[in-house]
């Protein structure tokens, strides 16, 4: 039984494990980069939400699950920072996820590693992903 969870974390691509690396590394020095951190024109809308999903309310204009989501985080958090930065740290984990999900499908479809590795590169490194 050991064994087979040994070789299941041995065999991680390598090619995975380098780009989540150059993609963390490089959103660490965009983030530095900012300076002031805005609150976008429809975040109030989403922190705002009241209508309750188990009771068959839903907003047609949002979905239904990630207004609940922040609510839980900012129900969880001790102060506004907190949320943010909770909320943050969520979305980060999720895009990080769909760069996984995006190089697993590109792995099937291309044949050349150098196009797998720019296409998901460029849309794990594009700002409006990931801010």
């Amino acid at each position: 039984m050991k064994n087979k969870i040994l070789d299941k974390i041995t065999k991680i691509d390598i090619n995975i494990f380098i780009l989540l690396l150059v993609v963390i590394l490089t959103r660490t020095l965009i983030y530095a980069g900012y300076t002031d951190y805005s609150i976008f024109n429809d975040t109030a809308s989403y922190m705002e939400y009241d209508a309750n999903i188990l009771k068959g309310e839903i907003d047609p204009f949002r979905t239904p699950v990630y207004p609940n989501i922040l609510n839980i985080v900012e129900i969880l958090s001790k102060s506004e920072i907190t949320t943010y930065m909770l909320i943050i740290f969520l979305q980060e984990i999720v895009s990080i996820i769909s760069v996984l999900v995006l190089y697993n499908i590109l792995k099937k479809t291309f044949v050349s590693k150098i196009s797998k590795w720019m296409t998901t590169l460029i849309y794990a490194c594009l700002p409006a992903i990931f801010t």
